[in-house]
């Protein structure tokens, strides 16, 4: 879910093939649009940083609305894609799939890739300045090409500079999983 860039819309996403926009600005909220999506269940929606288009993702489809709930088109990717950000632009975004990042225009041309080997890349934020993407993903294998442990993941952040088109820097995040009980007297608290 994401609220609208002027705070006056919430677009949610649901199990039930819909997306919901929502007015906010009086409680209870109002109902403001439904956008079906009957292909399957939406995995993220994005607005525009003007606040005028709205993009859905459903497995390989990439929707194009307009604030009004109009659909504009409907983009096909090859890849199943897990995540969208926008460019500051308002008519460019980033599609990530897999270990690429492609930036695409409203019409679905591709107008460049972001190739980041080695990562399975879970989702991407740019920057407002436009000019890096700051990315979240998975250690695939080392670049000896050595793999992981089975059932360890090496999570890193990478920064990728978009004027260079080059990983400026990336940062492991290590980090350990554990679940302590807690005693009576901690759950009454």
């Amino acid at each position: 879910m994401q609220f609208s860039p002027d705070g006056k819309s919430l677009a949610t996403s649901s199990w039930d093939r819909t997306v919901r926009i929502l007015g906010v600005e009086t409680a209870p909220f109002a109902s403001k649009q439904i956008l079906p999506h009957p292909r399957g269940v939406v995995k993220k929606v994005v607005w525009s940083p003007n606040g005028e288009i709205l993009l859905t993702i459903v497995a390989r489809d990439i929707n194009v609305w307009t604030k009004a709930g109009l659909r504009k088109g409907i983009i096909k990717r090859s890849h199943t894609v897990k995540s969208i950000s926008w460019m500051p632009d308002n008519n460019e975004f980033l599609s990530i799939e897999d270990s690429k990042i492609v930036k695409l225009d409203l019409n679905g041309n591709l107008l460049d890739t972001y190739p980041l080997e080695r990562i399975n890349i879970q989702d991407a934020a740019v920057t407002t300045d436009g000019r890096r993407i700051i990315a979240v993903g998975d250690l695939t294998e080392s670049p000896n090409g050595l793999k992981p442990k089975k059932g360890q993941t090496e999570k890193q952040i990478i920064v990728f500079n978009l004027e260079r088109n080059q990983i400026e820097q990336c940062v492991l995040l290590v980090y350990h999983q554990y679940f302590e009980g807690l005693t009576d007297q901690e759950a009454d608290v």
